[in-house]
């Protein structure tokens, strides 16, 4: 901010004329308003630095253009917050369309409370509903499908998509059916355990509805062939308030075939967090945590011998030696013990992401 890369200015005055390295700035400053606004939902906080400036910096491209160096005329906040208005039908870049979503549920949360903390209220829930409603509707076809038929997976569209159904969980989830439990506030990512809240008469089950169908969303992208490295290590904390959403629905809500999807939907949740654990170390915390939470929700026993380490501490080897950097020299290894997969022709059928945008016509309702 000292530097005011939020301005448009500073990349014009800084990129030597090179439209290539004033895109470059342009992506510095939206990468951190990215990382700053992510941080501030896993401390469960309204506000954050980069949030209450004036941003007259434009968007970023497309991943290719910014590639090929083929930059063009770039596209500002106000721009894209005005597309419904717009007679051409402009599709923005998937940079544009995940900023797009972080700012609007900051934006809408930040327009209802005052204070330094959010919790889930009325006023919260309509503010933040509208915008992603808005959102999910105004996403164009080319953009919905966030897995392309050469098997490659829009990073960016990954992330809006994972944010905004983990920000439906955790805002509906105080209203629904799916209750708590006290050891739930272990979790380094999940809020603590305040509900249920009152909700208005015979909408808690629009509520549940809401959680179980973003849970579902998030399940699905997690299913798609990639590896951890090439997500944001933020998926660790979206994909933890799905995961303990959904075995809170094992406990208290679902029964006979839908529980024992359920129960493999949280089987591959944990494998997940596992997974990630491999790179970025403080995901084997949330991966610990989320055990020890099924275990007590689902009526588990531990193993004999078992040891639940919830402390903060670095993976070790079975002979207590420390990992190497797993950032450095770990996606080769990574890469090796990928599952094979079926051909791409058919991944398109396995992976229907077409959903991923849920039924919203059932959503507007009056909390």
């Amino acid at each position: 901010l000292n530097l005011a890369m939020n301005r448009r200015q500073f990349a014009v005055e800084n990129g030597n004329g090179d439209p290539i390295l004033q895109e470059s700035w342009r992506r510095t400053w939206w990468q951190i308003y990215l990382v700053d606004a992510d941080f501030a939902a896993i401390k469960r906080a309204s506000t954050f630095p980069t949030m209450n400036v004036e941003v007259t910096t434009e968007l970023p491209c497309e991943e290719t253009e910014y590639a090929s160096g083929a930059i063009p005329c770039p596209k500002t906040l106000d721009d894209f917050n005005s597309r419904e208005f717009a007679p051409d039908n402009h599709v923005y870049s998937s940079f544009a369309y995940l900023i797009g979503a972080i700012h609007g549920i900051s934006s809408a949360i930040s327009r209802v409370l005052t204070g330094s903390s959010y919790s889930s209220s009325p006023g919260v829930l309509e503010a933040v509903d509208t915008m992603i409603d808005g959102w999910m509707l105004m996403v164009p076809e080319s953009k919905a499908n966030i897995f392309s038929k050469s098997g490659e997976i829009d990073e960016h569209m990954f992330h809006a998509y994972m944010a905004i159904h983990a920000a439906t969980v955790g805002l509906h989830r105080p209203f629904s059916e799916l209750l708590s439990d006290p050891l739930e506030s272990i979790s380094s990512c999940a809020a603590a355990p305040s509900w249920p809240l009152k909700s208005s008469p015979g909408f808690e089950n629009v509520h549940t509805a809401r959680c179980l169908l973003s849970i579902e969303a998030q399940v699905r992208l997690l299913a798609l062939p990639a590896q951890p490295f090439s997500h944001t290590p933020f998926t660790v904390c979206m994909l933890t308030t799905g995961t303990i959403s959904l075995l809170s629905a094992c406990k208290f809500l679902l029964q006979d075939q839908k529980l024992a999807v359920a129960r493999d939907q949280v089987r591959m949740s944990i494998g997940c967090l596992k997974s990630f654990a491999g790179v970025w170390p403080l995901a084997g915390k949330s991966h610990r945590e989320v055990q020890t939470i099924a275990r007590e929700m689902l009526g588990l026993q531990c193993q004999a011998g078992s040891n639940v380490r919830l402390a903060e501490e670095s993976p070790a080897d079975n002979d207590g030696q420390l990992r190497s950097d797993p950032v450095i020299g770990s996606q080769d290894s990574l890469t090796d013990r990928v599952l094979p997969y079926p051909s791409l022709d058919t991944l398109q059928t396995y992976w229907d992401l077409s959903d991923l945008q849920t039924d919203i016509s059932a959503w507007f309702t009056t909390y």
